[in-house]
């Protein structure tokens, strides 16, 4: 009978055991599965705002863009009306009320007059303010390609 109960004793601390196993078993599976969904949720959400970044980019190029080609368009205007670019000009030019700023270019693309009521070195790129010239941009030669 004594062998019987330590048989019996023994079962029952196999039977926990193997209880005890599977539970950490699914514990451990619960936290991977866990782990799983959160890591996709941070890579969907780091690819959203990569997205978002390049979109707001991509906006920002737009508006430069269509900056220089109302500039462009205008210059080309004044330049077409054989109006000079005095500095006292531009000064006036700005002081209306639709514009922030005036840039006039010659035929190469060279900057030969500037004025705004804001630090155009805060919008223009560094390799237009070095070199004082729009000349090397892909844009300008874009638009003089086109005739603009």
């Amino acid at each position: 009978m004594l062998n019987e109960g330590k048989k019996h004793l023994l079962r029952s601390l196999l039977a926990k055991r193997i209880l005890l196993v599977g539970f950490v078993a699914m514990q451990a599976f619960a936290a991977g599965s866990y782990l799983y969904i959160e890591r996709n949720r941070i890579e969907q959400s780091i690819a959203t705002t990569l997205l978002n970044t390049t979109v707001l980019q991509v906006r920002n190029f737009e508006l430069f863009k269509n900056l220089v080609s109302m500039h462009l368009k205008t210059i080309g205007d004044a330049s077409f009306l054989g109006e000079g670019v005095s500095q006292d000009r531009l000064a006036r030019e700005v002081q209306k009320e639709w514009i922030d700023a005036v840039m006039v270019l010659d035929t190469t693309g060279n900057i030969i007059g500037r004025a705004s009521l804001f630090e155009l070195e805060l919008l223009l790129p560094k390799e237009v303010l070095v070199t004082n010239s729009f000349a090397n941009g892909p844009l300008y030669r874009e638009w003089r390609a086109k005739n603009v």
